[in-house]
């Protein structure tokens, strides 16, 4: 009986402590982010021998292709666009001329899981066309640009009007109007809360900001303002009431319940480059002076206490760009007495400049007025850099604590984009080569390096658990 007694009071003292320990462990739990597996891309048509657009899997880990599905069999696939979550796909093709000479924008849902049932959205005459959608942050949709009636070719092409369209998964998937313009539609950006949208668009002969609430269904024109189809990122939303945008020479804000527009600061001169840092309401602007003297400026600016700090001067300075953490500005200056370029990293910690490396040139196209030649690592500790020489381009990878030159991926004529993997730890090139679009990857820890041929995707989702 005293033996069963002791056995039960030891289960008693065993679940009391349990218990407290239970109430007493944080609710929280530690999750480890799983990095990029797979490398998606799809392989265009060959129109010589009518082969069909393909999606492929690269798996990083086994080394492997993978086969994932046919876009649009025996037609031209002019361009292909994966949803945020990765699990739908939407493309443009055009028929066979011979056949019927129209252009078609078709979408399917989790082709990873062998779905091929493609939908057909949307078709236009050959003289129109369709460009890249833009997704609805939760993938539950897109909008896109029908450019209808092809009007004049040469370096740019017009067309006589852009229909702004608005595709929802969840409906019948009939697209809907939003508005016909006579520009495309620029510097489109998303609200926080991901319900609005806003660009700058023309209508007539004025150019006007824009917003598009897509649960209400609302557009609304906000005010004019000085800007063109060329005009990228510069808008930003400083929270889910209240925007900023640049002109020329002026940053403006909006407040959507105020509906009141204010002049933040004029500078002196043209905007060139700019870069935003919204958590603490910092912009670093770039702008030339022909008068009294022919000089470019590097200026960090915030707006909270409408202090400004120049940071650099000379011939020119181009591409400013904050690190992911706000800490350092990564930007290219030519002195005065220098024939090349040097990209400069800037600490805001220790008001100090470090010169990454000198480059050949900075090339600016009228179409991409603010460029980005150098690319942060998410974790701020590495940057990629577009050294352009006379006659071709490299791509390097500098590691910044200590200074160092880890690698030259990829030397050719031509770089199409190149940036870091959402983990950091992989870098993609993309490049032409032979009528075809290469794609290196380098994985900067182990040195591995992987080649392939195809237009990109995108990384797998990386997800937590």
């Amino acid at each position: 009986m005293e033996r069963k007694k002791r056995v039960l009071l030891l289960w008693l003292l065993f679940f009391f402590v349990s218990m407290i320990s239970c109430q007493t462990k944080s609710p929280e739990t530690t999750v480890t982010p799983k990095k990029e597996s797979t490398a998606l891309y799809w392989k265009p048509s060959t129109y010589t021998i009518q082969e069909p657009s393909r999606i492929y899997k690269w798996d990083l880990t086994t080394k492997k292709e993978s086969f994932i599905t046919n876009i649009i069999t025996k037609e031209e696939t002019l361009w292909t666009s994966l949803s945020p979550d990765k699990q739908k796909l939407v493309c443009a093709v055009q028929n066979d001329a011979f056949v019927q000479e129209k252009k078609y924008l078709f979408w399917t849902y989790q082709y990873y899981k062998d779905d091929y049932n493609w939908d057909d959205i949307d078709n236009v005459d050959k003289d129109s066309d369709f460009q890249s959608p833009y997704w609805i942050p939760d993938s539950s949709g897109f909008l896109y640009i029908r450019a209808m009636k092809q009007t004049q070719t040469g370096d740019f092409i017009h067309y006589e009007s852009y229909d702004l369209m608005d595709v929802r998964f969840s409906n019948s998937k009939t697209p809907k109007l939003v508005c016909s313009f006579q520009s495309l539609i620029s510097s489109l950006v998303w609200s926080p809360d991901q319900t609005t949208v806003a660009f700058f668009a023309q209508t007539g002969k004025e150019v006007k900001l824009w917003t598009y609430d897509i649960k209400a269904g609302v557009l609304s024109s906000l005010c004019s303002v000085e800007a063109d189809q060329f005009s990228k990122n510069r808008i930003r939303w400083v929270d889910d009431h209240s925007l900023i945008w640049l002109e020329i020479q002026t940053l403006y804000s909006w407040d959507l319940e105020q509906k009141k527009k204010e002049t933040v600061v004029t500078l002196p001169g043209v905007i060139l480059g700019y870069d935003f840092y919204l958590p603490d309401s910092s912009v670093c602007l770039t702008y030339a002076l022909s008068e009294p003297t022919e000089k470019t400026f590097c200026i960090l600016y915030s707006w909270k206490n409408k202090k400004n700090q120049i940071l650099a001067s000379g011939y020119q300075v181009d591409s400013p760009r904050f690190s992911p953490d706000g800490t350092k500005i990564s930007f290219f200056n030519r002195p005065l007495e220098s024939e090349k370029p040097e990209l400069v990293v800037y600490s805001l910690l220790t008001q100090k400049k470090t010169t990454v490396c000198r480059v050949g040139k900075i090339t600016i196209y009228p179409w991409d007025a603010n460029p980005t030649y150098a690319v942060w690592s998410p974790d701020s500790q590495l940057i990629l850099v577009e050294n352009k020489q006379e006659d071709d381009s490299i791509v390097q990878l500098y590691a910044l604590s200590p200074l160092k030159l880890l690698k030259e991926i990829v030397q050719t004529d031509y770089i199409y984009s190149y940036n870091f993997s959402p983990s950091g730890e992989w870098v993609k090139v993309a490049y032409p080569q032979e009528e075809q679009t290469k794609i290196t990857l380098y994985h900067w820890k182990s040195a591995e390096v992987i080649d392939l041929s195809g237009e990109w995707l995108g990384w797998s989702t990386e997800d937590f658990s």
